[in-house]
Order: C-alpha cells, then sequence, then structure tokens
C-alpha cells in the first residue's frame, strides 16, 4: 500500500523533472540509459568456465585428499589452493579447495563421481566465483 503509491509518486516527480528542465539522457531510476543496454549471447550453464570454491565432508583418513584431487584430474580441473582445518582422526573435517577455471559440466561429473567415495560423508558444497570481466 504505502511503498508502492511511494515509488510512483517518485517516478512521477522525477517525470516531472525531466520535462520541466528539458532533461534529456539523464539516468534513469533503473540505473542506465536505453543506449547502453547491448544484445549479448547466452551460454549454456554446461559450457560455463570458471573458478569454483568446493567444501567436502569427510573421513580424517589418509588417502582422501589424493582420491579426491585423482578424480578432480582426471576430469581437467586444476587445484588452485587447498585447506584443512580441524583435524578430527577419524572424525569428519572440511576440505576447501579453490579451482582454476573449469567447465561446469567437467565439474558436475567430478563431483558425482566423488560424493559416490566412501569417505566422503555428505555432498560437496559448490560455489561458483565471479570474476571483474575486465581482469585479465
Amino acid at each position: 500500500m504505502m511503498p508502492t503509491a511511494s515509488a510512483v509518486v517518485a517516478d512521477v516527480v522525477d517525470i516531472c523533472r525531466n520535462i520541466r528542465k528539458d532533461a534529456s539522457h539523464r539516468v534513469s531510476p533503473l540505473s542506465y540509459t536505453e543506449e547502453s543496454v547491448k544484445n549479448i549471447e547466452i551460454r549454456h550453464i554446461e559450457n560455463l568456465e570458471i573458478p569454483y570454491y568446493l567444501r567436502f565432508s569427510v573421513l580424517d583418513k589418509p588417502g582422501v585428499l589424493s582420491r579426491i584431487s585423482g578424480i578432480l584430474g582426471n576430469h581437467n580441473i586444476s587445484i588452485l589452493s587447498v585447506m584443512q582445518k580441524d583435524r578430527k582422526v577419524g572424525g569428519a573435517v572440511p576440505i576447501v579447495i579453490m579451482t582454476h577455471h573449469a567447465k561446469e559440466k567437467e565439474l558436475m561429473t567430478a563431483l558425482q563421481e566423488i560424493d559416490k567415495l566412501d569417505v566422503v560423508l555428505d555432498n560437496t558444497v559448490y560455489l561458483r566465483i565471479e570474476e571483474d570481466p575486465k581482469t585479465p
């Protein structure tokens, strides 16, 4: 009720200001001008190639990291960094891996394989890492 009315009044005030000042090319309330809208190609998610954050919940046993990294390597996924904290011998520990750029399709296939390992206690948590397109 009130927030909607407030938004409508704000839009009307913006329009009145533009007409009164004969303003053109002002940044609209949407924060972009019509000229700045560009058509971009939408890629299928499977073809997305970006870095990823991965968190595994695994048993604290020798060779676990080797098994996980081997599967990632078999699917062309390169590891940027690895961190494991809170050691609990025989218990569950988190392993966090940051990857270099990897294809979504290959990552999903690798994670399905990793999640079936007897030393993995829960489904892997993964996050896509968005980068600034201007950064090389």
